[in-house]
C-alpha cells in the first residue's frame, strides 16, 4: 500500500545552500491542513508555473491528485519543512508518479516563493531521484515551462537531459537516466541534529 511506501521513506536532515537546516520528509495525510496556507504562500507567478495555468484558489482536483500519491504504491511526494515562527511548515515539495510505462515516472516540484533561489529545488530533485530508484523507476521525466529558469536550472544542475516539447515550444521535456551516477551533492549537507 501507499502507506507502506511513505514508511520505508524517512526523514533526513539537510541544508540549504546559506546554511539554513531543514528536513525532507514524506507527505503525511495530516501535512493536507497546511494545503491552503501553502497555496497562499505562492506567488501567481509561481501558481502558473507549477501548474502550468492560472490558478486563483487551490481547487479540490489539486489536493484529490495530491492525496491519492498517499495511496499509490509507485507514489509519492516529498516535502521539505523548515521551522518558521517556532512551527514546522512545508516550503517545497515534489511528487513523482507512474507514467504509461512502466520503468518512467514523471515529477512535478514547487518551491515557495520566499525559499526560492537558495538551492531547495535542486536539493528535492537529488532526494526524489533516490527514492524514485527505490520503486523500481529507470528513468525520471517532467514537463517545465520553458520560461520557468529557476526549475530549468535545478534540473541542469542535477544533470537532466532538457529539450523543447515536439509539440509546444513554451514547453520543455526534462528527463533524467536513473542508472547513470547521481550528482555528487556539496549543497545537500547532513544538518546537525
Amino acid at each position: 500500500t501507499g502507506t507502506m511506501t511513505g514508511r520505508r521513506a524517512r526523514t533526513v536532515h539537510r541544508r540549504l545552500d546559506d546554511g539554513l537546516p531543514l528536513r525532507v520528509r514524506p507527505l503525511r495525510a495530516a501535512d493536507l491542513a497546511q494545503a491552503e496556507q501553502f497555496f497562499e504562500g505562492m506567488s501567481e507567478q509561481s501558481r502558473y508555473m507549477r501548474f502550468m495555468a492560472p490558478m486563483p484558489r487551490l481547487t479540490e482536483s489539486a489536493l484529490k491528485l495530491v492525496e491519492e500519491t498517499l495511496q499509490e504504491e509507485r507514489s509519492l511526494t516529498l516535502v521539505a519543512t523548515a521551522d518558521v515562527e517556532g512551527e514546522e511548515r512545508i516550503i517545497g515539495g515534489v511528487r513523482i508518479v507512474p507514467t504509461d510505462r512502466v520503468d518512467t515516472c514523471e515529477f512535478s516540484a514547487v518551491v515557495l516563493d520566499r525559499w526560492q533561489g537558495r538551492g531547495l529545488g535542486t536539493l528535492l530533485l537529488h532526494e526524489v531521484e533516490r527514492h524514485a530508484k527505490r520503486l523500481g523507476y529507470r528513468e525520471l521525466e517532467g514537463i517545465i515551462l520553458a520560461d520557468n529558469s529557476r526549475m530549468l536550472a535545478a534540473a541542469r544542475h542535477n544533470r537532466y537531459r532538457l529539450a523543447p516539447h515536439a509539440l509546444d515550444a513554451t514547453i520543455v521535456v526534462a528527463q533524467r537516466n536513473l542508472s547513470s551516477p547521481p550528482l555528487r551533492r556539496r549543497r545537500s549537507r547532513p544538518a546537525p541534529r
